[in-house]
């Protein structure tokens, strides 16, 4: 079957509002492709989410769907297939955030790494230990690095936090008040 141009302006309407979001709940994807296409099936949504992933797949980039292994929630999101220099470095990670923030964003990472619930995708960190992370060189980061994460102020880290949050790179733990576990972009990166 031919492409039409009103299905690649549809596709990319698409793909521009998972990008702007970084992650949505499935349930708002859906809803979009139903206000787009006028098409109400999962038959159909699904059809259409294969179409867009052939038309990316020349740029290793992918709508991913995936579930929230905390909640069982359904997600989707704009992801880089291909694990390469330019998509580890910290340039490419969660953007608006200066360095700072992002070796700071790093140093959770690490810290959750490191949680004995890691292997089941569980991990989880206190809002303690993640404001306390650069003082007194805890972090993990090289000197430079190190140094960066001290400077940071109490306030500023917990704004960047507040932010990670607010784009799913992290997230509450649904049952640990006060603790914040691997967000389902993050798990979709």
């Amino acid at each position: 079957m031919e492409t039409t141009a009103e299905d690649l302006i549809l596709r990319h309407a698409f793909i521009q509002a998972v990008m702007a979001r970084g992650c949505m709940p499935e349930e708002e994807a859906k809803q979009l492709h139903r206000s787009l296409t006028q098409r109400s099936s999962d038959r159909a949504y699904q059809v259409f989410l294969s179409e867009v992933n052939q038309k990316l797949d020349f740029a290793h980039f992918e709508v991913r769907t995936m579930s929230n292994l905390f909640d069982g929630s359904r997600w989707v999101g704009f992801v880089n297939k291909v694990i390469d220099d330019a998509s580890k470095s910290l340039q490419n990670q969660p953007s608006g955030f200066t360095h700072a923030q992002l070796i700071f964003f790093k140093s959770i990472i690490d810290k959750l790494a490191l949680d004995e619930d890691c292997e089941a995708g569980k991990a989880s960190i206190s809002s303690t230990d993640v404001l306390n992370i650069g003082l007194d060189g805890q972090g993990g980061a090289g000197d430079a690095d190190a140094a960066a994460l001290r400077k940071m102020s109490h306030m500023e880290k917990q704004e960047t936090l507040n932010a990670l949050a607010k784009q799913h790179w992290l997230e509450h733990h649904p049952s640990q008040s006060g603790c914040y576990c691997i967000g389902v972009r993050s798990f979709m990166e």
